[in-house]
């Protein structure tokens, strides 16, 4: 059985390690049975829910009856927690450190709880080896990448990476793992399944439409954001792209798919809050022929759903007549023989981003937010557009890391890196966007993009006007 203290130690050399995927796949092998929880400690995009240095602390206050007074100044709360180990050895395997971890990383108890469950691991771990586990624990994340676990199941299993890839996008991390430990992975068999999340791959990127290897294509306005519809007699549900659930009720959801008199199955479609129509139809993901071309696929959609709730696009013999429609947006052109393989691959679709003229926007507060996959949390930005002698919000852009440097010199207040914690942006920041897309819907102006820089010389007259956005 496969110990914890093997897992501890490939976790602190993966730190400077460039042969990632080969150190997880000898630790799967190890564990070849079961290597759900090797891969779920390592990277597990299922487990939504981590602790922060707040949780820590308090949980090591509640451990030792300690008082915040009687600890230094901003010590590292993982730190403190792995000194309390009376253990010189570790000796635990890895199911129980599996277990273990499920346990104090739910979602419905308190830190009081988790102190408990913490607490007999401080006589079966060694202080280097808690230290790791508490990593694990915490929002930090650790040092294996996607890619690295993707490579680690495929080398370990004497599969192809692409295979291994797919099966995750569409079956999860941990269903994949168990069809490999069980031997039943077949790669020509596994579909969507309806009613779970799925991951939608992001396209190629090209620059030039001469480079494109397919000719007669479909182009698609990038507006808002791909998400899945799942539906089907029990339930009508909605995913993101990288697999976490839509804001909208699954009610909503089933009225939308009635309404437009949409059958059973999965379909792609695009989701703009802000919009008239929230969710426009693009693709079908689940025909019974799995050879289908996207053109055959566009036309049962066409023959089959209401036209409004249909997203537009526009048929182009040759990707070179791209130029004349893009207007320097980002669009997507899709081979219309394109076979789906649930990958985006460059035979299927690819986008296209002309050079995009950055807009002045400003930034009128922030907010952290952490994905389901158990990525670090990031901040993002509310951006407003001129209105008056005043600022109307447009909505929520991410930003590089050189305008995240500009922004937070515009804070004065402190704020947490927690999911959901505000962020007061308490002098006048002013930024460039490179506007993807901006439109007027029900409830107002909306916009996406993303922020590229600082504006540090401009003033509320350089900021676009909410009645530009409609044609910005």
């Amino acid at each position: 059985m496969l110990s914890y203290r093997a897992i501890a130690e490939t976790w602190r050399v993966l730190t400077k390690a460039r042969n990632r995927s080969d150190l997880i796949a000898n630790n799967l092998i190890a564990a070849s049975s079961n290597q759900w929880p090797v891969a779920f400690f390592f990277y597990s995009p299922a487990s939504e829910f981590r602790l922060s240095d707040e949780d820590f602390r308090e949980m090591y206050y509640l451990l030792t009856g300690a008082f915040p007074s009687e600890v230094e100044d901003s010590p590292d709360p993982l730190v403190l927690l792995s000194q309390l180990c009376e253990s010189e050895v570790t000796d635990m395997s890895m199911l129980s450190a599996y277990t273990r971890i499920e346990g104090i990383l739910k979602p419905n108890i308190d830190n009081e709880t988790r102190s408990k469950l913490l607490h007999p691991l401080f006589f079966k771990l060694n202080s280097r080896d808690m230290k790791v586990f508490l990593h694990r624990l915490s929002v930090r994340g650790g040092p294996a990448k996607r890619r690295d676990i993707i490579s680690g199941l495929a080398k370990a299993n004497g599969e192809r990476f692409h295979h291994i890839r797919s099966s995750i996008n569409l079956t999860g991390l941990k269903k994949t793992a168990m069809l490999l430990s069980g031997g039943a992975f077949e790669y020509e068999v596994i579909r969507p399944r309806n009613g779970w999340p799925l991951v939608i791959p992001s396209p190629t990127f090209v620059d030039d439409p001469a480079s494109i290897q397919f000719t007669k294509c479909f182009v698609e306005n990038a507006e808002g954001a791909w998400v899945t519809i799942h539906i089907n007699d029990n339930q009508c549900l909605g995913f993101t792209a990288s697999g976490g659930e839509l804001p909208e009720a699954p009610t909503t959801l089933r009225g939308w798919a009635q309404g437009a008199n949409i059958p059973n199955g999965i379909y792609l479609c695009d989701y703009a809050e802000m919009r008239d129509n929230p969710l426009l139809v693009v693709d079908w993901l689940t025909p019974d022929d799995t050879k289908m071309s996207f053109e055959s696929r566009r036309k049962w959609v066409k023959e089959t759903i209401a036209r409004w709730a249909i997203k537009v696009l526009t048929e182009l013999d040759d990707p070179l007549s791209v130029v004349e429609l893009s207007e320097k947006n980002p669009v997507v052109l899709r081979n219309a023989r394109g076979i789906l393989s649930y990958e985006n691959t460059s035979d299927e679709l690819v986008l296209i981003r002309a050079e995009k003229k950055p807009r002045v926007l400003r930034v009128t507060n922030g907010k952290v937010v952490q994905l389901q996959t158990g990525s670090a949390p990031y901040p993002v930005w509310t951006v407003s557009a001129r209105d008056g002698l005043g600022y109307y919000p447009l909505g929520e852009l991410e930003s590089n890391a050189e305008a995240t440097k500009y922004i937070k010199r515009h804070i004065e207040s402190a704020y947490k890196m927690q999911d959901g914690e505000n962020i007061r942006v308490d002098v006048p920041c002013f930024v460039e966007v490179a506007v993807d897309a901006a439109g007027w819907g029900d409830y107002g102006p909306y916009i996406s993009g993303s922020i590229v820089k600082g504006s540090p010389s401009s003033g509320i007259s350089d900021v676009i006007g909410v009645e530009e956005i409609g044609w910005s």
